[in-house]
């Protein structure tokens, strides 16, 4: 992208990005939620308060489900091919998962991603 200089920009409603077009006709799209981020200081509080609340609840989901399944934290770090303390420090929220862990920790329980993230092991919606 070196040397390539923006020769239009526009708003797409209906995806919520900015749309950069370059001057090779190379097209960017850009979320709007990253613009506000950046310069509304009142909107970045709220992300990072929604972002530190979500991941405490995926660190209770993942108990939740690791007791659902009926799995010590050592057991499920064997499962999940993680080292023995992972499981402990990602519950006790003193470590953030990956998306490489958040795959491994969800096939261990026969489960997406996304189930693991949004679906409390009852099967009730988060």
């Amino acid at each position: 992208m070196t040397g390539s200089r923006s020769v239009g920009v526009a708003i797409d409603e209906d995806m919520g990005t900015v749309v950069l077009t370059l001057a090779d006709g190379c097209h960017f799209f850009l979320p709007w939620d990253y613009f506000r981020y950046r310069a509304d200081p009142g909107y970045r509080a709220v992300m990072i308060q929604f972002a530190e609340e979500s991941e405490g609840q995926l660190a209770t989901r993942i108990a939740a489900w690791r007791r659902h399944s009926g799995l010590s934290q050592l057991a499920l770090a064997e499962a999940a091919d993680l080292p023995g303390t992972a499981v402990s420090r990602i519950e006790s929220g003193a470590k953030k998962p990956s998306l490489r862990v958040l795959r491994a920790l969800a096939a261990a329980f026969g489960i997406t991603v996304g189930e693991l993230a949004c679906r409390d092991p009852t099967g009730l919606a988060a």
